[in-house]
């Protein structure tokens, strides 16, 4: 999990640049008279973000076309994303690419996959009003985007993690360990272990994003592979000398990415381990 800088565009700038790319002057005349009922619902976001309140707001059943703001449809609005957000000569495609450039590659949920997407954090089937809402498009891996899914939050435990908005107790604590089996070949079962001075909320919410994400099994693959390379180590480098092994897995645990990477999680579990090291 990685905490993101908010993306530079408003709420102003998306709507706007989109509409400018619209060349049916009745829908984009209809999209104009709907600004201030988009940017109140965007400082409502806002809001409820900053106060890890978003599971407050309103969704809609995305199984019928109603009218969300003004005489804009739920359709309409999820068209103003599809058709004049994402498509490369649209001029509203620069926000797009400026968003997916500031996670420098890596998912922000998972930590693991290349971003190639975005992924609105709210659903834009469910809350299609922020479909083109800067801060509600987190760039994503496909994986990510796609186990997240489309779903109407309904209580706080089940917001996972917001990369731009969420308290910083979530990427300076560690609340990822790690247990080695005792199996051929090696390999690690990760799972989660909130702080006791957590409050519920949040020792729930990092479940439920831990949960989500499927992060436990791609966190065992991750380690599979690293853990192949590190018994070649022990067994050619490190073989006399069970504590200086020990201590390089807790240097190499130490200057990975961030507290709860991986890698970070998998070697600090490997050097506590006698039975590992004895091997």
């Amino acid at each position: 999990m990685r905490q993101l800088q908010k993306p530079t565009s408003i709420a102003r700038d998306a709507y706007f640049t989109c509409t400018s790319g619209v060349a049916d002057q009745e829908f984009r005349t209809r999209l104009e008279k709907c600004f201030q009922e988009f940017e109140d619902a965007a400082n409502q976001y806002i809001n409820n973000a900053e106060s890890m309140s978003l599971f407050m707001i309103y969704a809609i059943d995305d199984s019928t076309t109603q009218i969300v703001i003004g005489d804009l449809t739920n359709e309409e609005l999820i068209k103003l994303y599809k058709q004049y957000m994402v498509p490369a000569k649209k001029p509203a495609r620069k926000i797009y690419d400026e968003i997916i450039v500031r996670a420098d590659g890596r998912c922000p949920f998972c930590a693991i996959g290349h971003v190639s997407t975005l992924d609105h954090y709210l659903p834009k089937t469910k809350y299609p009003i922020f479909s083109i809402l800067p801060v509600n498009l987190v760039p994503s891996c496909m994986d990510c985007n796609k186990n997240k899914g489309s779903f109407v939050l309904l209580g706080a435990e089940e917001q996972t993690l917001h990369p731009y908005f969420d308290d910083i107790i979530f990427y300076r604590d560690k609340w990822i360990s790690a247990q080695v089996l005792r199996t051929e070949p090696v390999s690690l079962e990760f799972f989660v272990t909130p702080p006791d001075d957590w409050n519920e909320i949040s020792k729930k919410r990092a479940k439920t994003h831990f949960t989500k994400f499927n992060l436990s099994y791609k966190y065992s693959i991750e380690a599979a592979d690293e853990v192949a390379i590190l018994n070649d180590q022990r067994n050619t480098y490190w073989k006399s000398s069970t504590g200086d092994f020990s201590q390089y897995l807790a240097s190499v645990a130490t200057s990975s990415p961030f507290v709860n990477h991986w890698k970070s999680v998998m070697y600090s579990a490997l050097a506590d381990d006698i039975w590992f090291l004895s091997l």
